[in-house]
């Protein structure tokens, strides 16, 4: 394993222009759709739940941008997804329901791949589902900040100053 490649500052999604993040997007979809139709659930339950984190990530850096003017640091993104989900929570964005049920398929995460050789054959179709259906209302989180006041202004602002390919404006998070 290149150790390099864990480093905050090399993070794929951070590097990624947005055909890449459609591209990494739209592979990881049917990865996971060809691994539920196969029965590889343990498959498909990881692949749903790094969706469901970086669309949790996502909604971090859009809140952060919102109030801080700039796209946080990778340091600030790539911190546990937990207590991003706290922070979140402790800002009004997450509601308490929603940082339960996101802790709650966490914790089954972390029992599910730290004890993977016990518990392969214990993910279910259901599991995925619930994933699936967290990220999908993390989604409709992240299009409300596109639509807040300020919000198509700074996306025209960034886009000017865009001269590095990275994230530029709320629409590409």
């Amino acid at each position: 394993m290149n150790h390099d490649a864990t480093s905050t500052a090399d993070s794929p999604r951070l590097q990624a222009n947005q055909e890449q993040k459609r591209l990494a997007f739209a592979a990881a979809y049917s990865n996971l759709n060809q691994y539920l139709k196969t029965g590889d659930f343990f498959a498909a339950y990881v692949i749903a739940f790094s969706i469901v984190e970086d669309r949790l990530r996502a909604i971090y850096v859009l809140h952060y941008w919102t109030q801080n003017d700039e796209i946080p640091k990778p340091k600030k993104i790539n911190q546990s997804i937990s207590r991003i989900a706290r922070l979140l929570h402790a800002e009004s964005i997450l509601p308490v329901e929603l940082l339960d049920e996101f802790l709650e398929l966490a914790r089954l995460r972390n029992k599910v791949i730290h004890e993977s050789i016990w518990r392969t054959g214990s993910v279910q179709t259901d599991d995925v589902k619930k994933l699936m259906a967290l990220g999908r209302r993390f989604d409709a989180i992240t299009k409300k900040f596109s639509k807040r006041p300020g919000a198509e202004e700074k996306n025209k602002v960034s886009q000017r100053n865009s001269s590095q390919g990275n994230v530029t404006s709320l629409s590409q998070i």
